[in-house]
């Protein structure tokens, strides 16, 4: 019998921006996505260490999923 590696929720953070807190989700979409607005994984994750917002956004924005993204409208004002 094999062992599962992953486990529903294994991964997950939960944040607070303002006064909501949200979970992020890492997926294979964000993942994806990251790594391609930012020319690499590598690059994107230097441009978090470098305090970029509009990266640091993109991961909250897409490790929130589609639906909570819609919801907060005015993310970047809310994570400066």
């Amino acid at each position: 019998m094999s062992k599962r590696s992953y486990y529903p929720g294994s991964g997950d953070v939960k944040i607070v921006i303002g006064s909501e807190e949200v979970t992020l989700r890492p997926t294979l979409e964000a993942g994806l996505a990251l790594s391609r607005q930012a020319g690499g994984f590598r690059l994107a994750m230097q441009k978090i260490v470098d305090l970029d917002l509009d990266m640091i956004a993109s991961v909250i924005r897409l490790g929130v999923g589609r639906e909570e993204a819609r919801r907060l409208k005015d993310l970047e004002r809310m994570i400066y």
